[in-house]
C-alpha cells in the first residue's frame, strides 16, 4: 500500500492533490448543507410564496 502511495504522490504534483482534496471538501460541504437546509426549510412557507406571486 505504501508503494502505491507513493507512486501516486511521485506522478501527482502537491498542488494538484491539494486542489482536488479541495473541491472534493466544497462538494461535500455543500451537499451537507443541502441536506440541513432541505430537513428544516418548511414546505408550507415556500407554498405561501408561490401563492402570494400568483394572486
Amino acid at each position: 500500500m505504501k508503494n502505491a502511495a507513493n507512486a501516486l504522490l511521485n506522478r501527482v504534483e502537491f498542488p494538484v492533490l491539494l486542489a482536488g482534496l479541495v473541491i472534493a471538501a466544497g462538494l461535500w460541504g455543500f451537499e451537507e448543507l443541502m441536506e440541513l437546509a432541505r430537513a428544516t426549510t418548511p414546505h408550507a412557507f415556500d407554498t405561501e410564496i408561490l401563492l402570494a406571486f400568483r394572486q
